[in-house]
């Protein structure tokens, strides 16, 4: 949902909402037709079992086996610390959530805590640092009129790696 909430925020002065919103369920089931199709292929072509460490051999066991062993060694609250480090987590995310609302310019977003540790940050990091970074320069150096410059700059560089990326699957594909 925040894509899609960006997505639209992104070309509200180009196109219609409705012409956007259309777009982008398009592009929706693309993507889930897409991705079924190419769990079954290579489920038929390298078989399931081969797949590594793409989720689909090792997800369902491992599941299975955290749960066997959380029932066959229940510990109070998850283990020794784990109060601790919630409570410690709590007054840190209080904190940062104080000082956004009292200093508009603060540039940590609570979010940012809870979020730190997700598969999605982890590979992206250094270019949602990168973006911050410049955008933070551009906004200090010449105000607004630079960054809204260089928005189209930046959403051909999101175009390019998506175009790049669907050339590399069709390569590899064909």
């Amino acid at each position: 949902m925040p894509a899609f909430s960006q997505a639209v925020n992104s070309v509200d002065r180009v196109a219609s909402p409705r012409q956007i919103e259309i777009v982008i369920w398009l592009a929706f089931g693309l993507g889930y037709v897409t991705s079924i199709a190419d769990t079954i292929y290579l489920g038929y072509d390298k078989g399931a079992y081969n797949l590594g460490d793409m989720g689909l051999r090792k997800a369902g066991p491992n599941a299975y086996n955290q749960a066997v062993s959380a029932f066959l060694n229940p510990t109070p609250f998850g283990g020794k610390g784990r109060a601790n480090w919630v409570g410690i987590g709590a007054v840190v995310m209080a904190v940062l959530t104080v000082i956004r609302y009292r200093l508009p310019g603060w540039p940590l977003h609570p979010i940012g805590l809870t979020l730190q540790g997700s598969y999605g940050l982890t590979k992206t990091w250094m270019s949602i640092f990168f973006a911050w970074a410049i955008k933070g320069a551009l906004m200090r150096i010449g105000g607004q009129a630079p960054y809204e410059r260089g928005k189209p700059f930046f959403v051909g560089l999101i175009a390019a790696q998506a175009v790049s990326t669907f050339i590399v699957f069709v390569v590899d594909w064909l």
